[in-house]
């Protein structure tokens, strides 16, 4: 597997390749723990080392998601690759960004 699912503090952590060869795992992965949240999705992507525009397919299908369950949607940290990733296309300021220490935890 091109990438790794695991909790820290509360929130869900994607380390690894965001890309097309993960995307269909990494969606079959997060959209039922961001359902099970009750539609949070706050993402620690501080260990992301790659991302395409099928692992940002991804992260906005998730950002539905949270905005259609009334959930809140956070991406902590993004690494390099997904700041400029989402610079490029110009998400930076339609995603929400925070630290890991302003981000609170899952309750």
């Amino acid at each position: 597997m091109a990438f790794e699912l695991s909790e820290c503090n509360g929130h869900l952590a994607v380390s690894g390749e965001m890309n097309i060869y993960s995307a269909e795992t990494m969606k079959n992965a997060l959209l039922p723990a961001v359902r099970n949240r009750g539609g949070d999705a706050v993402l620690n992507l501080a260990a992301a080392t790659e991302i395409d525009t099928a692992g940002l397919q991804v992260i906005l299908m998730l950002r539905r998601l949270a905005r259609a369950c009334g959930g809140r949607f956070v991406l902590i940290e993004p690494s390099p690759s997904v700041s400029e990733v989402l610079e490029i296309c110009g998400l930076s300021s339609a995603i929400e960004r925070s630290s890991e220490a302003t981000a609170g935890t899952y309750t």
